[in-house]
């Protein structure tokens, strides 16, 4: 048995010329995920393959997620020029809840009849994030083309003392095949340069749970030296499993591009070329012993 149920609610306003060429949108969006599986494994006597014990393993999980955009546009032509602008907030939020259990040795599918039952809960999250985002494009009788954007991201994940990271980019462009010079032809409808330079941020190898004191439990043998007591087993320990880097950060990504476009015989071919360049810097990873 494995069913999922999985509900999606959008709500969205969009507020147009608020004044001429500047546009308001808002959107939320509501996330539900559940599930419940159950699955049953039975004795199985036969030769060579034998199972002499069966086992009931039942699991169920609720996810709950949510995202909220907020965008300011603006886009305005005057004469051969033209410029777009944008500012926008990002925040989303989101966590998972589930419990799996597992029976053994009963003679019934049901779990109040296991011989023996384990169980286990766990909470993923919560997760949040939040985005500032700012763009301003220009263009030139479409022939000259520059954009420069910035974004803010704040992850609660992260340490506070270093929770953010700022990602800027630039992109330029020139349409050659538009300038007065080019000489029209079917050989080349279209040529093309482009240059850009950007930064962005991952954490995808940071766990979610990652600002939370994970506990872990073990317990050991000891051989006494002297006394009656020899090779005692302690009770249970319960200790950190992990420890916290306050000095962790964004890991980022920087990458240089150089691009030529070039459409060919009536745009029947198009070929397009790059070279790039691609570091990254404060890379993430699990400290080693």
């Amino acid at each position: 048995y494995d069913k999922i149920s999985d509900i999606w609610s959008t709500t969205s306003l969009e507020i147009a010329n608020v004044l001429p060429g500047l546009k308001f949108t808002s959107r939320f969006t509501y996330n539900m995920k559940t599930n419940h599986y159950k699955k049953f494994n039975p004795i199985r006597d036969e030769v060579g393959k034998p199972a002499l014990s069966n086992n009931l393993q039942e699991t169920t999980y609720r996810r709950d997620a949510w995202k909220t955009e907020n965008t300011l546009t603006y886009d305005k032509t005057f004469g051969e020029h033209t410029v777009g602008a944008l500012f926008s907030t990002t925040a989303d939020h989101s966590e998972t809840r589930g419990l799996e259990v597992t029976g053994k040795d009963f003679g019934d599918e049901y779990m109040a009849y296991a011989g023996s039952v384990t169980a286990s809960d766990y909470l993923t999250g919560p997760d949040a994030n939040v985005s500032l985002i700012a763009r301003l494009a220009y263009s030139y009788n479409d022939r000259y083309f520059a954009t420069a954007s910035w974004r803010r991201d704040y992850a609660g994940r992260l340490p506070k003392e270093n929770n953010y990271g700022d990602f800027p980019a630039v992109t330029l462009g020139w349409k050659i095949s538009n300038e007065k010079f080019f000489k029209k032809s079917d050989f080349i409808s279209l040529l093309k340069l482009r240059a850009s330079w950007g930064r962005v941020g991952n954490l995808s190898s940071i766990g979610l749970n990652y600002k939370s004191a994970l506990l872990k439990k073990s317990s050991w043998t000891e051989q006494a030296q002297y006394g009656p007591e020899a090779n005692n087993i302690w009770n249970t320990l319960i200790y950190n499993g992990s420890a916290l880097n306050p000095d962790l950060t964004w890991e980022t990504s920087e990458q240089t591009d150089l691009g030529l476009d070039v459409e060919m015989f009536k745009n029947r071919l198009s070929v397009s070329l790059d070279y790039f360049d691609k570091r990254t810097f404060n890379l993430i990873q699990t400290q080693s012993m």
